[in-house]
């Protein structure tokens, strides 16, 4: 009887607060129909066309699964990186791009609901099992200091609950960034965003990542030049095989 109570007793005060203080969509900032959403209709279905979908796991880009082998593209079949493999909630377009930015900019508590695409996405990472620790990009300190958070940490976090807890892999901060880089959209060329973050990243001494197998954390992806330079200096420190896992794979004329 307690259960029914309480239950009915949540539901009233759902009711109450939807009515007071109406859900907003965080993407257009209309109102959202339920109170627990945090999107519109139109943007809920908007959201559904960029998550998901056959991408190759070296690049991210979109590609018909008949392109693909060994799960990669033409481009990439023949490339030699760091990165063993990536997967990816969806495209940086749309409402997804929208909630990233709005969350890159002060709104952290998004991280719980980009959070439950990134773990269904992780789901189907042929590597899932793997993965002993879990590496964020690193913000440079004076950047992680105006903005209050590491958006790739509260990411990594989240993504370990998918892991039984005694299976959960660990959370390395030991991989930092040294140099404060401009932003990688500012860059027009990948031969510029290359040079831009080259020598900008280092591996704390006294680490424990030599010989794991890791995964490198981010929100979004574009020429890849900031993971494979994370990945070249976990290299050089002795771990075993890297993967990626980015909530987004952009275009080359996007902007995060």
């Amino acid at each position: 009887m307690k259960e029914v109570i309480y239950r009915y007793t949540n539901a009233a005060i759902e009711t109450i607060n939807h009515l007071l203080w109406p859900a907003r969509c965080v993407s257009c900032d209309s109102f959202a129909q339920e109170q627990h959403l945090f999107l519109c209709a139109d943007c809920w279905q908007e959201l559904m066309g960029v998550v998901g979908g056959d991408y190759c796991r070296c690049c991210g880009r979109e590609i018909s699964p008949f392109a693909l082998i060994e799960y990669r593209c033409g481009n990439c079949r023949q490339l030699q990186t760091d990165i063993e493999a990536l997967a990816r909630t969806g495209l940086y377009d749309g409402p997804l791009r929208n909630i990233i930015l709005s969350y890159k900019n002060g709104n952290s508590e998004l991280a719980k609901y980009l959070g439950k695409f990134a773990r269904a996405a992780l789901q189907s990472a042929h590597f899932r099992k793997e993965i002993d620790i879990f590496v964020p990009v690193p913000l440079h300190w004076s950047r992680k200091l105006s903005r209050g958070y590491n958006q790739s940490e509260l990411l990594a976090g989240i993504l370990t609950k998918e892991y039984p807890r005694k299976l959960r892999p660990k959370i390395s901060k030991d991989l930092v960034r040294i140099r404060r880089t401009p932003s990688q959209p500012t860059m027009a060329t990948d031969s510029q965003r290359a040079a831009n973050v080259a020598g900008a990243f280092a591996v704390r001494p006294g680490h424990k990542l030599t010989g794991k197998t890791v995964c490198l954390v981010d929100d979004v992806r574009t020429s890849g030049a900031t993971l494979r330079e994370c990945a070249k200096t976990l290299k050089n420190e002795k771990v075993g095989k890297i993967y990626a896992f980015v909530i987004a794979m952009a275009s080359r004329v996007a902007q995060a």
